[in-house]
């Protein structure tokens, strides 16, 4: 299970804090909306997930650095408080605007966001040891739907633009930012891919 050790307890009543301590100021002084700074917190979250990879691929000389280990080392509870934010925000949404989730237009209508959910919610359960020995290979097939995430987000952004806060712009920079992370990352796999193949061949005057 997830919440089984210190570690976990010690994330758990970091996330309640978080929550209460955001609710707090965005309710009494912030401009933006609780479910805004919710969904900006499930943003943040999930680009540290993503922080540790990234690294390793671009900036490998500072791959040890005691940060980057941290958030490797706690990426799997990183990403269940990026859910969970999520999750807060959609549910603040729901009851604000009173949708029927029984009614499959509200799931046509909020489209970008149910499908993010429903990703979100299937890493999260799948975010454990025991689902790692059940799944085996397919395990990190499941976990690389996390790169799907940024596309949706951009577009969940997007279609929200009609209620811009302070949050918007900063949640947006940092989609951008991650949408071009991965592209580079993606780019530079492609490269050393190609570039080892060629050096996996002889040349064509020593072949025989």
């Amino acid at each position: 299970m997830i919440f089984r050790n210190k570690v976990s307890i010690n994330f758990l009543m970091a996330f309640v804090l978080i929550f209460l301590v955001v609710s707090l100021i965005a309710s009494r002084w912030s401009s933006a909306p609780v479910g805004n700074v919710l969904a900006l917190l499930s943003v943040i979250s999930y680009v540290l997930t993503l922080i540790p990879g990234c690294v390793k691929t671009l900036v490998p000389k500072i791959k040890r650095h005691p940060l980057v280990v941290w958030l490797s080392r706690h990426r799997r509870y990183i990403g269940v408080a990026s859910f969970c934010f999520g999750a807060q925000h959609g549910g603040i949404i729901v009851a604000q605007r009173s949708l029927d989730m029984l009614d499959m237009h509200t799931y046509r209508q909020y489209l970008h966001g149910s499908i993010l959910l429903g990703i979100f919610a299937l890493l999260t359960m799948t975010s454990n040891d025991r689902c790692v020995r059940w799944l085996k290979k397919k395990w990190k097939k499941v976990q690389q739907l996390t790169y799907v995430i940024p596309g949706i987000l951009f577009w969940h952004v997007a279609d929200n633009m009609n209620t811009q806060t302070w949050v918007t712009p900063i949640a947006g920079g940092l989609i951008c930012f991650v949408i071009g992370t991965l592209g580079t990352r993606l780019w530079i796999a492609v490269i050393h891919n190609q570039w080892g193949h060629k050096t996996k061949e002889k040349p064509l005057l020593e072949q025989k």
